[in-house]
């Protein structure tokens, strides 16, 4: 007996069905490995979105990225340009056969996890066998020695947008000296800095380095902790439009979710300074999230 129009099972054209679960997965990664279970045509749609970004922050994620790479070599996937990495986890021979799925003509934004002093990986021996230098390079750290280290190192002549998140709550008068390590990188124009490091040097970046076009200064702190971030926005007396200040309490989570769908804090950035070039937004506003949401896709 055929089904009357009423009692019809719902339909979506697959166009749209497909759109749903590649916005979904987009806005929700974490949720993907359960939505590769949901059906075959399903896990033919996301299964490439899940190596848009490559997480290898995790003993598990590192486990199932390798297996699942090196065991479908010619897996139909978009060219990888982001990294998540914890470097204390991550060994040298999961990373040489990692590596090789990456292509050479990919512009990488890598982020590394947990400092770099402790790590089982040496931070050189992730980006040497790269065939491509990064542009983008976020650093989570917690002690000044870190940062001495490894901006004087050639191999981040390629950085063009930098991020340093630097943990310890505590304002570190030693950056002072450091700063001209980051002042010193060729090829910057894009600087982002935990407000710790951001009170000690950001007058004098913005005094030396022309060439920089951003300079954001950012909180790591839960978002009811915004007083604090309007009170260093209140006190700013720096009268340049490069100047951006944000709150990213979940910096690691919206990083992924941003480079998925392509509308990251750069461009975000980028859109707030033009703006304010152009007069649209008084000189003296600082502030990001109150005029260029987190919108994405």
């Amino acid at each position: 007996m055929e089904h009357s129009p009423t009692n019809a099972e719902p339909y979506f054209p697959p166009e749209l069905e497909r759109e749903i679960f590649e916005l979904a997965a987009v806005w929700y990664p974490r949720a993907i490995p359960a939505l590769l279970r949901v059906c075959h045509r399903v896990h033919y749609w996301i299964e490439p979105l899940l190596y848009t970004v490559l997480p290898l922050d995790s003993h598990r994620s590192i486990r199932a990225v390798h297996g699942r790479l090196t065991a479908k070599p010619f897996l139909r996937i978009p060219p990888i340009e982001h990294i998540l990495v914890d470097l204390r986890l991550l060994e040298l021979t999961e990373w040489r056969s990692l590596n090789q799925i990456l292509s050479p003509e990919s512009k990488l934004d890598i982020v590394i996890k947990g400092g770099i002093l402790d790590s089982a990986l040496d931070y050189k021996s992730f980006l040497t066998p790269l065939r491509q230098m990064p542009q983008h390079v976020t650093f989570e750290f917690a002690r000044d020695l870190e940062i001495y280290i490894f901006l004087r190192e050639p191999v981040f002549s390629t950085v063009t947008h930098l991020t340093l998140l630097y943990t310890d709550q505590y304002t570190s008068v030693i950056w002072g000296h450091y700063w001209s390590s980051v002042a010193h990188l060729p090829a910057l124009t894009h600087l982002c800095l935990t407000a710790n490091a951001s009170r000690v040097i950001l007058p004098r970046l913005l005094d030396e380095c022309p060439r920089l076009k951003a300079v954001v200064t950012t909180w790591l702190t839960p978002a009811d902790s915004r007083a604090r971030v309007e009170a260093f926005s209140y006190v700013l007396t720096v009268p340049d439009p490069r100047v951006v200040v944000t709150n990213l309490p979940d910096f690691f989570d919206e990083w992924e979710r941003t480079a998925r769908c392509g509308y990251d804090l750069w461009m975000r950035a980028d859109e707030f300074i033009a703006r304010k070039r152009r007069g649209e937004i008084p000189a003296g506003h600082y502030l990001l999230d109150d005029l260029v949401p987190r919108i994405c896709c």
